[in-house]
């Protein structure tokens, strides 16, 4: 009886809320292309998938779904965190999330000043001029790597 309810819940569970990168995409390590030829030429790169290990900071709230009381929530353009990729340290990025992205990182205990290894999609320069990027896919939780 408790194999079968374990299964049932297993069952019931909700996927991870990642957008797979199709088997022929190129997918860049953080270091293959700068990030200051991002900014000098976005419009080259948009679209373009890396991956790589961040270092995962706070996440902001757009107008809609942002908690006036809380700091740094209310902001232009989407929900997001500011992440340092590991590799090139002096950059901090936004990286776009949805709710769902968000819930399943709440639920996993990843915070703030844990590293990250995931995949990111480069959406073009964001407001505030940073480099702007979607989540695809977090591939490594900070229960599997060390805080940085």
């Amino acid at each position: 009886m408790i194999v079968v309810a374990g299964l049932l819940m297993a069952g019931c569970q909700e996927p991870p809320p990642w957008t797979p990168v199709r088997p022929d995409e190129t997918v860049h390590s953080m270091l293959d292309i700068p990030l200051r030829q991002l900014h000098q030429h976005p419009e080259n790169y948009i679209g373009t998938v890396f991956e790589g290990q961040f270092k995962f900071y706070r996440i902001y709230h757009n107008k809609e779904d942002a908690d006036p009381k809380m700091r740094g929530q209310v902001i232009l353009g989407k929900t997001h965190f500011t992440a340092r990729p590991i590799n090139q340290y002096l950059q901090a990025i936004q990286i776009q999330i949805t709710p769902p992205q968000e819930a399943w990182m709440r639920a996993q205990g990843i915070q703030r000043q844990d590293a990250i290894r995931a995949r990111v999609r480069f959406v073009g320069l964001v407001p505030g001029d940073a480099l702007g990027f979607e989540l695809l896919e977090i591939l490594d939780t900070p229960k599997h790597m060390r805080r940085i």
